[in-house]
């Protein structure tokens, strides 16, 4: 249930070499990242924080005017981490494992400077909360400093749940249109 606070602690600390890297302080991330999450459709105590949360916590710590967006394919949301990461000279969230967990991209590799346009992504460098272990169900974690390829970045970043029609997860602002879409933090 860590792994948005952790994440936004490794983001920061990107942005801002030498920050606070400690316990207290991550918790205190994920403590800010739940209570911008909003509340779960079935009125349970939200264990883990959400997308919305990791975004506002980023914006509330003044690591810049992070947001949700989502993305059709994984090339699509490869080549929108790539622009922004070029653009904004910041890491990029990628909600994995259909919505249950998150990743930091700290770096790409790609045919061409997404300045340009004409590029496409062929490698990401991602950093883990729970790297070395990673998911029974997922696959272990990627190495940190290692680039991997967008293939291999695919077999975990996938698209978020769909959500089914009537479901009460559509009411939380802004899940239903991330439904079905690979999910990032930019």
């Amino acid at each position: 249930v860590q792994c948005v606070g952790a994440s936004v602690q490794m983001m920061l600390n990107i942005i801002e070499p030498g920050a606070d890297r400690t316990r207290r302080r991550q918790r205190e991330l994920q403590d800010l990242a739940r209570s911008w999450s909003g509340t779960r459709p079935d009125g349970s105590v939200r264990q883990g924080a959400g997308v919305s949360g990791w975004a506002a916590a980023l914006r509330i710590s003044r690591a810049g005017a992070y947001r949700v967006v989502g993305a059709d394919t994984l090339d699509g949301a490869m080549r929108i981490a790539a622009t922004a990461m070029r653009e904004y000279r910041k890491p990029v969230g990628l909600l994995v494992w259909q919505g249950r967990h998150a990743w930091v991209m700290s770096g790409f590799e790609a045919t061409g400077d997404p300045v340009d346009g004409s590029f496409r992504v062929t490698r990401a460098y991602i950093l883990d909360p729970l790297y070395p272990h990673g998911s029974r169900e997922w696959g272990r974690s990627p190495k940190p400093g290692t680039a991997i390829p967008v293939s291999q970045v695919g077999e975990q970043f996938v698209r978020r749940r769909s959500l089914v029609s009537g479901s009460p997860w559509n009411r939380l602002p802004g899940m239903a249109r991330l439904a079905g879409k690979y999910v990032l933090v930019v």
